[in-house]
């Protein structure tokens, strides 16, 4: 089996008055490929959607949360 990542398409849902935390919605498109040896024998496409709660730490951006849900 192989996942084949065929992009993403990120959304900011929410974001602070005070610049301290970030909600992101992420529709992923994924490729699963069956494989026998190196030829694809089956192959399947889905999006897959995720939400990301980021806070502020140091000098970058943290996950604090990250669950996928259906749409």
């Amino acid at each position: 089996t192989r996942i084949v990542d065929r992009g993403h398409k990120v959304d900011a849902i929410f974001y602070s008055p005070d610049g301290s935390a970030l909600e992101l919605r992420d529709t992923a498109t994924l490729e699963t490929q069956m494989l026998d040896g190196e030829t694809v024998i089956y192959s399947d496409q889905a999006q897959v959607h995720y939400y990301a709660v980021m806070t502020g730490a140091e000098d970058r951006w943290k996950v604090r949360v990250l669950v996928s849900a259906e749409k």
